[in-house]
């Protein structure tokens, strides 16, 4: 087996930021909505956009112009946020993926949508959503959905509200979990002319409501910025451009758990043995595509450092869960799953390095990587080119900040 290596270095430039996924889902499908074919937005240069938004970007696409299949790729946003889009505008399609797409639960909508117009029909194996026919049109009114799933599912129906000719409201079932990316679906529909009405357990949203054609720069992506945030708690310095002080991505968060890491590194440096190793607590319901880094964050610290309330972390592009936990212990961390989540028990001290799986994860594949420049024998990775994922230009960025990187190929 081919292998990419990265090896011992420290990184030092100035990067700018690929687009926001999250951002760019939601602006490319109200966008095209608006247009009525496709979309018009500054992403920057279009050669390096992720294949998630290529996707999405030709799915809306092909949902508008009446194409009867409708294909997701790998991307559970796409693939979540269309299902309503398209039934509330009565196409009889038919959507269809990759990889483990085929698997992300989607019962959710099927439950919600009985009695409303639309009949979705699924595989006869159990456990397995796609391919997914859809047939009739969505009804207004009144829908009830849970919190603790996936905010796609709220974010997806949110969008495809005002398409239908009444007025409709979101019930949650539960609290809502990972409610940042609702508010910047919220955020985006608004930009583009849609107002959501929220209550604390309800969205209401009016019929006929119409997008706008309207000029939208994406914004840089706080997800993809992760990596390089703990690169330079790892020792860089690495300037990063393009992000938005002001964003509503619930991934800035990154910024205030470093910061946390480095006064329980310094304290800890200052008081030395006589100190007992610190507890980090981190509730992972809010930032799901945060572990994979914070996982190397966590290896490299004198601390014991809990991930908790991640379960959904197991339905990802891989089982995030027992991907994250072997990737650290590959490289010669100490980690382990627990029931909901991670535990890691971090040394102040580089990776000893070794070979890790990716699972062809871009998440795990870009975490791996950050760990292979702070560690003594380098990291060597299966599949890298699954970063095109979210973040095609990860590895020229990563030589271009003086990364040692052997082994790179783009495709």
């Amino acid at each position: 087996m081919e292998y990419l290596t990265v090896s011992r270095s420290v990184l030092s430039g100035v990067v700018c930021m690929p687009i926001s996924k999250s951002v760019a889902h939601r602006a490319v499908i109200c966008s095209a909505i608006a247009r009525g074919t496709e979309d018009r937005l500054d992403m920057g240069d279009e050669t390096s956009l992720p294949d998630d938004i290529r996707i999405t970007r030709e799915a809306i696409r092909s949902v508008l112009s009446g194409e009867k299949e409708i294909f997701c790729g790998e991307s559970g946003s796409t693939l979540r946020f269309l299902i309503p889009v398209a039934a509330a505008l009565g196409c009889n399609v038919v959507f269809t993926g990759t990889g483990r797409l085929p698997y992300r639960p989607l019962r959710e909508y099927y439950e919600a949508f009985i009695g409303k117009g639309v009949e979705l029909i699924y595989p006869c194996s159990e456990n397995v959503f796609l391919p997914l026919e859809i047939s009739g049109r969505l009804m207004p009114g009144g829908f009830i959905l849970p919190g603790d799933v996936s905010s796609q599912y709220i974010s997806g129906l949110l969008m495809a509200l005002p398409l239908m000719k009444g007025d409709s409201t979101i019930t949650l079932a539960n609290k809502l979990e990972s409610s940042g990316y609702v508010d910047l679906t919220i955020s985006v529909m608004r930009d583009f002319g849609v107002e959501v009405y929220r209550t604390a357990k309800e969205f209401r949203v009016s019929g006929g409501d119409k997008y706008s054609d309207v000029d939208f720069k994406v914004e840089g992506d706080y997800s993809a910025a992760a990596f390089w945030v703990v690169a330079n708690y790892l020792g860089g310095n690495v300037v990063l451009e393009g992000l938005r002080s002001d964003s509503l991505q619930g991934d800035r968060k990154i910024i205030e758990i470093i910061s946390n890491y480095n006064d329980m590194r310094k304290a800890k440096r200052n008081c030395g043995l006589r100190c007992e190793q610190p507890v980090l607590e981190i509730d992972a319901s809010d930032i799901p595509d945060l572990v994979p880094a914070l996982c190397i964050a966590a290896a490299a610290t004198d601390a014991v450092t809990r991930i908790c309330k991640a379960s959904r972390l197991r339905l990802k592009e891989s089982d995030r869960l027992l991907s994250s936990v072997a990737m650290i212990n590959a490289i010669g961390g100490e980690a382990e799953v627990t029931g909901d989540g991670i535990i890691i028990r971090g040394k102040d001290a580089p990776f000893a390095g070794g070979i890790v799986d990716t699972f062809s994860d871009h998440r795990i594949a870009m975490a791996a990587s950050v760990a292979g420049t702070y560690s003594t024998n380098g990291v060597k990775l299966t599949d890298h080119t699954c970063v095109a994922k979210s973040y095609p230009g990860f590895y020229e960025d990563l030589m271009m900040l003086g990364g040692k990187v052997d082994g790179f190929s783009n495709r």
